[in-house]
């Protein structure tokens, strides 16, 4: 029997793996689902991270992030109590700043190179 052998790049993608495997864990809360979001403009690679994640239970972020939590997405996250958004770093600043804004507390978690997970509650 041939074993595989243990490298570098190996242990890496395995620590990857279970560092986005645990960050997905955390997306239920004992009152429910949270509200699920995410960025349209996030590379192929990064949509198959969200997916893996958080398979068909996303709904779309606008490209104008601000147009669009003025209108609309304040509300359902202010109703919910509780929402996630997977989004490329520029977005999570800006997504960040909007929630405190309303005195959300607001967690940021680096889930690859330009992806990122924003927990608002």
């Amino acid at each position: 029997m041939r074993q595989a052998k243990l490298t570098r790049r190996r242990v890496l993608v395995a620590g990857g793996t279970a560092a986005v495997l645990l960050a997905g864990s955390q997306l239920w809360t004992p009152a429910g689902q949270r509200l699920l979001f995410v960025d349209a403009d996030l590379t192929a690679r990064d949509l198959r991270t969200v997916d893996a994640l958080a398979p068909g239970k996303t709904q779309p972020l606008e490209r104008d992030l601000v147009q669009h939590w003025r209108r609309t997405l304040r509300a359902s996250v202010l109703s919910n109590g509780t929402a996630s958004a997977f989004v490329r770093w520029d977005k999570a600043m800006i997504l960040a700043g909007l929630a405190r804004e309303e005195r959300l507390s607001v967690q940021q978690i680096r889930l690859g190179r330009s992806l990122f997970r924003v927990d608002l509650g």
